[in-house]
């Protein structure tokens, strides 16, 4: 039990930030440049693709690039064109032709199944291209930002933008994990635990000293709480300063709504062993629970993709505005008046006094 309640969530953390979110490497990346000549515009743009991602591989011939493509020994192909360097210079002239932009356009032959590389892939190669343009521009005596897209972020209202940064996906899950691993190993254990005295009839004893159904679950809840603020402390600086996730705002704020988070948890854990009575059913039940958070809590996945139809469900659910509070404080810096933080907190008060209730009330059934 002491290992399921503090190295379990510490070990799924830590696996979590290792094996999600992080920038893919080593990806076999077939380069074609149809250009023959030295010192063209295409071989400098190769040279401008990052090599830490991509492992290029050069190839003389298409057709066979697209066939490695085709046995998966390539994720894609980049072709450069024939003409590529003077297309592309006589593409910054008027009245350019179809042919002129078909050949100065880089084609990409890629296997698209695996979507977090082909979005990632992509991007990183046009930043690549932008900053491979910009640099030629200077060589021109010309503005480097000729170059910008139309549309540009400016200085972030909330949230930092880093060039070439490519884990904030990762930094948007890490509030999400971390909710729903200790809500649902809060459940899990105090489930387990619960059974586990009522098997060994421990429950039947303290009620025949006089102990209450309400001091036992208030005596549960305390020895839980100093058993897990450790690990919570661990779970909460861990990812700011082991891997470096960018925050604002105060994360011991965080953890008071982790402490919320926990003990709602423990109380659904004690309804759980309430209605059922072995083993295999109370971890079913919390299995269970723990796959409906993840998917409509918003922790993989923003809030507002989920139909306004059902996204009402999400919101009644407690790790929902639990995660929406910690992303709030962390990222946007808000404190406890702001109504995203201490509704979270009302939430899982809520969620605490009627399952308290409901445990009490049938406590004395076992």
């Amino acid at each position: 039990t002491l290992f399921l309640q503090i190295f379990c969530p510490l070990l799924q953390l830590f696996l979590f930030a290792i094996c999600i979110g992080s920038t893919p490497f080593d990806v076999k990346l077939g380069i074609y440049n149809g250009e023959r000549y030295s010192d063209t515009l295409g071989q400098e743009f190769i040279k401008f693709i990052d090599d830490s991602v991509f492992n290029k591989i050069s190839y003389t011939n298409l057709t066979i690039a697209l066939d490695d493509v085709k046995k998966k020994n390539v994720w894609a192909v980049l072709a450069v064109p024939e003409d590529f360097t003077y297309a592309l210079i006589d593409r910054t002239c008027y009245n350019v032709s179809n042919i002129t932009i078909a050949d100065s356009t880089i084609t990409l032959y890629a296997d698209l199944t695996d979507k977090i590389v082909t979005n990632l892939g992509f991007k990183i190669l046009s930043n690549n291209f932008i900053t491979f343009c910009k640099s030629q521009l200077r060589k021109v005596k010309l503005p480097a930002n000729l170059n910008n897209p139309f549309i540009t972020i400016q200085d972030p209202i909330f949230g930092q933008l880093v060039q070439h940064d490519y884990t904030s996906f990762r930094d948007f899950m890490f509030p999400g994990a971390i909710v729903n691993l200790v809500f649902s190993m809060a459940i899990a254990t105090t489930a387990l635990m619960q059974i586990a005295e009522k098997k060994s009839q421990t429950i039947e004893r303290n009620f025949v000293c006089g102990i209450t159904s309400s001091q036992v679950i208030l005596s549960h809840i305390c020895s839980r709480l100093f058993l897990a603020i450790p690990c919570l402390l661990i779970m909460v600086y861990s990812p700011l300063y082991i891997f470096n996730m960018k925050y604002v705002g105060d994360p011991k704020l965080v953890m008071v709504v982790l402490i919320t988070q926990l003990t709602t948890g423990i109380m659904i854990g004690m309804v759980i062993a309430t209605i059922c009575n072995d083993y295999t059913m109370s971890m079913a039940t919390s299995a269970g629970l723990l796959v409906l958070n993840v998917f409509i809590s918003g922790a993989v996945w923003s809030l507002e993709a989920i139909p306004l139809s059902f996204r009402w469900v999400s919101y009644l659910q407690s790790p929902t505005l639990a995660i929406e509070a910690y992303r709030s404080i962390l990222f946007k810096d808000y404190k406890l008046t702001h109504i995203k933080v201490w509704l979270s907190m009302v939430n899982n008060l809520v969620w605490c006094t009627f399952c308290f209730f409901i445990a009490i009330r049938y406590f004395y059934r076992w």
